[in-house]
């Protein structure tokens, strides 16, 4: 999967963010700068995953194919941000999904 180095370095600003305590980051998102880091989110990433695959096709079975893993992260297509969207696709087609044996309750029934 090819991808652009904006779209690497947005990765690694987001991740930034994550790592640094709250307070830092409501501090570091009010001053702007991560506008100017990632360039602003002005694009096709800042929309709704729904308002992309309505914009890509017609079609109201493609584009329920193509918003199918919204409930990965709870939140519905017409809210959840391409970018987060696109974000779990390129991490299921990287490693994949794997289950516990036993299905979820075989987690819990294991001895540490």
């Amino acid at each position: 999967m090819l991808r652009s180095t904006e779209d690497i370095g947005a990765q690694y600003a987001f991740a930034l963010l994550k790592l640094l305590p709250t307070w830092l980051v409501s501090a570091v998102v009010r001053t702007g700068l991560p506008d100017l880091a990632i360039g602003g989110w002005n694009g096709e990433y800042a929309k709704p995953a729904a308002k992309v695959a309505a914009s890509l096709t017609q079609n109201r079975d493609l584009q329920t194919v193509m918003c199918y893993d919204w409930m990965d992260c709870g939140t519905p297509p017409q809210n959840l941000m391409f970018f987060v969207d696109c974000q779990i696709k390129q991490h299921f087609l990287r490693k994949g999904g794997w289950f516990p044996v036993g299905g979820a309750s075989g987690a819990y029934s294991r001895d540490p």
